[in-house]
């Protein structure tokens, strides 16, 4: 289970709530996160059918945990935004040249992971630091 284990790398899905009808093609950032009353782990993430360039009409954070008693399942979802990244489809890589795009959309991948993890918290709207906040000021009384 991701939530002991808090593997720092995770190659397949994170398991998510509710369950979302494509491919969870990248996963970035990935931090464990404590809320009174439970804990769960946060990303950033994109959901694709294809071979999709990343950009601010398909990029969430996501939490997802579960309360301490085990009880019920936490999730929670935001748009993100960073300059790293394109606006739409239009403004990627792929609207240039797909063929090129998915032929080297592993690639693709690598680098956009690594420039997202380089990024200060600051850099992301809402920026990371607030996102976090949120969930840590989550209070689950039984």
């Amino acid at each position: 289970d991701i939530l002991e284990q808090r593997p720092t790398e995770y190659e397949d899905q994170i398991p998510t709530l509710p369950e979302i009808a494509s491919v969870q093609v990248l996963r970035t950032r990935i931090k464990y996160l404590e809320f009174e009353g439970g804990h769960g782990v946060r990303f950033i993430t994109y959901y694709a059918h294809d071979v999709t360039p990343m950009s601010h009409e398909n990029a969430l954070y996501t939490f997802q945990g579960v309360t301490d008693d085990g009880r019920y399942h936490v999730a929670f979802y935001s748009p993100i935004r960073t300059d790293a990244l394109p606006d739409t489809y239009d403004n990627s890589p792929a609207a240039d040249d797909y063929d090129t795009f998915a032929e080297e959309f592993e690639r693709y991948l690598i680098e956009t992971s690594t420039t997202l993890e380089a990024l200060p918290a600051n850099q992301f709207e809402p920026s990371l630091d607030v996102l976090d906040g949120v969930i840590r000021s989550l209070t689950i009384r039984r």
